[in-house]
């Protein structure tokens, strides 16, 4: 199954992902530099909010 989904921000990225990623899963976080797309995967790697 395919899924798109459209988000604001790093943030609602990162939460969006939390309810599908399970332990051990890979993750290719893919978009423009300008997004800030780094904050996604600090955040889905269990970093705090900024």
């Amino acid at each position: 199954m395919t899924r798109i989904v459209h988000v604001p921000d790093a943030e609602a990225a990162a939460a969006e992902l939390a309810g599908w990623l399970r332990q051990g899963d890979a993750v290719l976080i893919k978009g423009p530099r300008a997004m800030g797309l780094e904050r996604t995967a600090e955040l889905v790697l269990g970093g705090t909010s900024q």
